[in-house]
């Protein structure tokens, strides 16, 4: 990351806990400079209006009002979030598919240097900041394919519903993500990136370069193949045939 300075808020209940971030970003990101350590969303809505913050490092689990809520105290997000959290609950799932910053406790050097480094390329990103309306949308959502996911590309976000991808197909360092309205969008995650993401959405790998949601499955083919909607056919590694017919029955019950 830049030697830039930014200006950044901690938010966490545990003061111990982030007196150890606040050091952390001390000894190793001194262009961080740190204007505030508040303990709740009420304080932390004060300093964000008051310091017009670069960056607020927000806890998500927090007596009363939780860091969700913070969002809703503002028309307009003109300061990048870095979610904090000690669990890996449902809302992480939310934040991941949202293109948004995270970090789980006990925070390490390398996951924040990673962090501010999403946050710096977030910067130059087109429509960006629409993030964090679709992360609110999706952490209401009871079905977790009822959710958006921003698709990167170059220097631009699109959001898209989960359960409207066919399948993503790993393309050169690419990834192209098949929709059902036709449209096949072009990502510059690759492929393993995308594995990652949608395996809590129940999407399985069937093979090196494609990622497969069994919801879309139309038929399996008698060879190592799936036929899909849109009438694509997708190979099934051979190795794994047993193991994904086995997931698609299930599903399909």
């Amino acid at each position: 990351m830049s030697s830039e300075n930014l200006k950044a808020i901690i938010v966490d209940d545990e003061p111990k806990v982030s007196k150890v971030l606040e050091n952390e970003l001390l000894t190793n990101f001194p262009h961080i400079e740190i204007s505030a350590v508040v303990h709740n969303v009420s304080e932390a809505v004060d300093c964000i209006r008051i310091y017009k913050p670069d960056i607020v490092f927000l806890d998500i689990i927090m007596p009363g009002e939780n860091g969700f809520d913070l969002l809703k105290y503002f028309d307009t997000i003109d300061f990048e979030l870095i979610f904090v959290t000690s669990h890996s609950e449902y809302a992480l799932n939310a934040i991941k598919v949202s293109a948004l910053a995270y970090l789980l406790k006990p925070v390490e050097t390398e996951e924040l240097r990673a962090a501010l480094e999403l946050v710096k390329e977030r910067k130059e990103i087109k429509h960006a900041m629409e993030s964090y309306r679709y992360l609110l949308e999706n952490i209401k959502k009871n079905d977790l394919n009822d959710q958006y996911m921003a698709i990167n590309y170059v220097n631009e976000i699109t959001f898209v519903k989960i359960s409207d991808i066919i399948f993503c197909e790993g393309w050169e360092r690419y990834t192209k993500i098949h929709l059902t309205d036709k449209r096949e969008m072009v990502s510059s995650y690759n492929i393993g990136k995308y594995k990652a993401l949608l395996e809590p959405y129940s999407f399985v790998q069937t093979h090196r370069s494609y990622v497969i949601n069994p919801r879309h499955v139309l038929r399996i083919d008698t060879g190592d193949q799936l036929v899909m909607t849109g009438d694509f056919v997708i190979p099934i590694a051979h190795r794994k045939r047993h193991e994904i017919v086995e997931i698609i029955v299930q599903m399909k019950k």
